[in-house]
């Protein structure tokens, strides 16, 4: 990090460099810094552990989506293994399947998800968010989330995508209280300030901004009801907690 290897000044401070990935909008989808922004916002809320992040401008006041590089040395991360992540960080890794359901992000695959370890994780780093809500397809964003109002959105059936990692395997659904409760306390205020700026920053359009709001209010707090009506795609939950999701 630090440029010089020079010592910390004596009030502490030294000046030092972070590496960052800059994500811009490609062809395919306009809408990529934006679902970046809104969702990265919202998992940091809740407590995952997403890379800090920041809207940044080049030169040519190009916008792009900058995330702290965790993989400084540039090795090569291999995919996780979800059953170890399961095994080993039940609670984080319902706390990343009850958020990609909020978000509706049906891309959350092996690949865009980094763990410490591959057969014992301590840590897990949560990314890759654009093609969650308004999604990759060009003016079809509006269309998705009213499609998915009320569906998990983590099947890979509805409008593409893949199956969410960890549907299959996660067991414990007495684990879900802890998050659910997170995603409802998430302020309203919180939600329109996230969206007011990519409306006036990212280009997302105010029939967007607008259906980007009501869907993640009606989400945080129907969660749960969309989880009970969709208990048959949890297959390896075979005991529900009584009242919670009966």
């Amino acid at each position: 990090m630090n440029q010089l290897g020079d010592s910390p000044s004596v009030d502490g401070r030294v000046l030092g460099y972070a590496q960052t990935w800059h994500r811009a909008n490609p062809d395919y989808n306009n809408r990529c810094i934006a679902n970046e922004y809104i969702s990265g916002r919202i998992g940091i809320f809740l407590g995952l552990p997403i890379p800090p992040f920041a809207i940044t401008h080049d030169k040519d006041e190009n916008v792009y989506f900058s995330s702290l590089d965790f993989n400084f040395n540039r090795a090569i991360l291999p995919p996780i293994v979800p059953d170890r992540c399961v095994a080993c960080l039940p609670e984080l890794c319902t706390g990343i399947l009850l958020f990609d359901i909020l978000i509706a992000n049906e891309d959350r695959h092996e690949a865009n998800l980094v763990t410490d370890s591959v057969s014992s994780p301590k840590f897990i780093h949560v990314y890759d968010h654009d093609q969650a809500l308004l999604s990759g397809r060009n003016s079809e964003g509006v269309r998705r989330l009213k499609t998915l109002w009320d569906h998990l959105g983590i099947t890979g059936g509805s409008m593409g995508g893949n199956r969410h990692v960890f549907l299959d395997l996660l067991s414990n659904a007495g684990l879900f209280s802890l998050w659910e409760e997170r995603i409802d306390s998430i302020p309203n205020w919180f939600i329109d300030e996230a969206c007011d700026y990519a409306e006036s920053e990212l280009d997302v359009t105010p029939e967007e901004s607008k259906t980007l709001k009501a869907f993640l209010k009606h989400r945080k707090v129907r969660i749960s009801d969309i989880i009970k009506s969709n208990r048959d795609e949890f297959k390896g939950i075979t005991n529900w907690p009584t009242g919670l999701f009966q």
